[in-house]
């Protein structure tokens, strides 16, 4: 069975390894900083990397899992700002959450600006787009759980729908970051930080 060109195929235990490994990702990050975009040849990244293609292959089955890592890689950094926000959610108001949850997002996408470039590109990537989604209903599911605690008489399914609805739109809304000027994108954020507090704060508990 032939892999799939998103699949890590192996993840290095040996020090000697793990720093081959380490610079392949190194300088796949480098070329998306610089050109802005995910797209680039493995012959290429090989020699940036200073690694011969075998070495590339023996870990990746291709450069849609090399993208699928980087993605990875930084998303834990979000999540786990998102979960310390997450664990106060029950003694803090609806609005000092969403105000935690964006402003944890918004620091990652300012201090890894390749982040927004990789997720602005990620589902044009057929293997991926399934393996995003299922990773923001990962996300969903942790933050329906805390607004559980906002509204108890809302049913778990309809928290679920409405938390990964208010995923996926913060998503959206953080991938134009790279392509505006920062004063339209503080505009655009201030104004969206409005709508998603008015739409949570409104929600009608007697339709689930």
């Amino acid at each position: 069975m032939t892999d799939s060109s998103a699949q890590v195929r192996k993840r290095p235990t040996q020090q000697r390894a793990r720093q081959r490994y380490d610079a392949i990702l190194g300088a796949a990050e480098d070329m998306i900083r610089t050109r802005g975009t995910s797209q680039f040849g493995m012959n290429e990244l090989a020699r940036a990397a200073g690694v011969n293609i075998a070495s590339i292959y023996q870990y990746f089955a291709g450069r849609p899992a090399i993208l699928r890592e980087l993605v990875s890689r930084l998303s834990s950094q979000y999540r786990e700002t998102m979960f310390a926000v997450l664990a106060q959610a029950g003694s803090q108001p609806l609005d000092v959450l969403v105000d935690g949850l964006l402003d944890g997002y918004l620091q990652l996408v300012r201090d890894e600006p390749v982040y927004g470039i990789l997720w602005a590109e990620l589902r044009q990537e057929p293997e991926l787009r399934d393996l995003d989604i299922a990773d923001t209903r990962d996300n969903a599911t942790a933050l329906a759980l805390a607004l559980a605690d906002h509204f108890p008489t809302l049913s778990a399914e309809r928290l679920e729908r409405i938390a990964f609805l208010a995923c996926e739109l913060s998503y959206a809304v953080f991938r134009l970051i790279p392509a505006l000027p920062a004063d339209q994108m503080a505009e655009l954020l201030a104004d969206y930080r409005l709508l998603l507090k008015a739409a949570l704060g409104n929600l009608d508990p007697d339709h689930s």
